[in-house]
């Protein structure tokens, strides 16, 4: 069980008052580093100390539904344990994993209920324990050390800064790992090569689109393709190394004109892209007078497609295309179309490298980088009638989402969910 603190505080004392500027822990079991400073100004806790966030917001009926069990993990209440209603307790299952985020996420529910259904689905007995690390190293060693400890058979990483850290840390360690809901390890010059084999524990995926079907994609909705105007946040520093970059690399090969439409925060979004979509359309127009073969291609920046409603209002009738589903949604502030990989398609990869590593005994390092393709595709009807945009109908029937002509959704995750079009 965690342990409670006996906190020694050190004061400083003055004519006119006193102020504490040390505090040191009297933890036996050295958990805690023995001092800690702080200013007069402010001060920081060194965050071996910190406590793991709760996952109350992973505690819902949705997530286990009649197949799974749930409960506060009897070591760490901040954690959860998931496991078969069909075993007593979650000692009694074949197989032992942890699932580490690093924030709360919807995303991240999202995934790990993608695993549990694929778990169910290919028969896997295991129990699932669940841990946020709140981006930090400390809470992550934590979790590992308790991890091996109790012979755990698998890593399972959600998000690109749990992937990040236990690259850092862990990538020749004990546990076998699978990473879920990240940016492209490749890319991020992680890793060399999408394919060949590595001396890692590590089994990456990626949530990112190749660039080169994506050109494809984008090449069949605009055949004479010659302005894009890039979107997004200069200050996400993995869409500038995952998507920027790349982006005007492969793009301007074709001798494709890309501008860029620069946010720095998502705060700050609406005001800038209110004053920089005029100023870049006016570009546009140099190049592409009668705009007919200009998009503006949205990344994965939450500070641009947050606001999507904001670039709708000032882009007119040039399309707004995604490169995330997430990006297309109900009603009319959508963008029109995405081509993108699903976190949930993502987590199913990730899942299914899962079970290839504790059911048939694989070698992460020998597993290519999983890279869901075809893309999952997201159409809004309602936005592509306002602008005049034809879709294809290969599109249409290949999509994952669909929302109709008044913007209602009818085709949700691949499964129809209203009336057809």
């Amino acid at each position: 069980m965690i342990q409670s603190h006996k906190l020694v505080f050190v004061f400083f004392f003055s004519l006119a008052n006193f102020i504490p500027i040390s505090v040191y822990s009297e933890d036996k079991d050295n958990t805690c580093d023995p001092f800690f400073f702080f200013s007069l100004a402010s001060f920081t806790l060194d965050d071996t100390c910190m406590p793991f966030p709760n996952l109350e917001w992973m505690k819902t009926e949705k997530l286990i539904g009649d197949y799974w069990q749930l409960r506060e993990h009897p070591d760490h209440s901040e954690w959860i344990q998931v496991w078969p209603r069909q075993e007593n307790t979650p000692q009694a299952t074949k197989y032992t994993v942890l699932s580490i985020v690093s924030k709360q996420s919807e995303s991240y529910r999202m995934a790990l209920k993608q695993l549990l259904d694929v778990f169910q689905q290919q028969g896997i007995n295991t129990s699932i324990t669940l841990v946020n690390i709140d981006k930090k190293e400390s809470l992550l060693q934590k979790s590992l050390n308790y991890a091996e400890e109790e012979n755990y058979d698998l890593i399972f990483s959600m998000g690109s800064q749990s992937e990040a850290i236990l690259h850092k840390t862990y990538s020749h360690g004990k546990i076998p790992v699978v990473t879920s809901t990240n940016k492209d390890p490749v890319l991020l010059g992680q890793i060399d090569s999408y394919e060949e084999e590595r001396d890692s524990n590590i089994a990456y995926t990626s949530l990112n689109v190749p660039l080169s079907i994506q050109k494809e994609y984008l090449k069949v909705l605009k055949p004479n393709l010659k302005v894009i105007g890039l979107m997004y946040n200069k200050n996400h520093n993995q869409v500038m190394v995952t998507e920027v970059k790349p982006t005007k690399k492969e793009f301007e090969k074709s001798n494709i004109t890309v501008i860029d439409v620069i946010v720095e925060s998502t705060e700050t979004a609406p005001d800038t892209l209110e004053n920089i979509i005029p100023k870049t359309i006016t570009k546009m127009k140099l190049l592409d007078p009668s705009l007919e073969n200009t998009i503006f291609l949205v990344t994965s920046s939450t500070a641009i497609f947050s606001h999507i409603d904001v670039v709708n209002r000032y882009t007119k009738n040039i399309p707004v295309i995604a490169t995330i589903p997430n990006a297309v949604t109900e009603g009319k502030n959508s963008a029109v179309i995405a081509f993108g990989i699903d976190r949930r398609s993502n987590a199913h990869q990730a899942a299914l490298y899962a079970i290839d590593i504790l059911k048939n005994g694989i070698k992460p390092g020998s597993l290519p980088v999983g890279i869901v393709t075809p893309p999952d595709i997201s159409i809004n009807f309602l936005v592509a009638k306002k602008i005049g945009l034809k879709i294809p109908f290969h599109y249409f029937e290949n999509a994952n989402f669909i929302y109709d002509y008044n913007g209602k959704v009818v085709r949700d995750f691949g499964k129809n969910v209203g009336k057809s079009l």
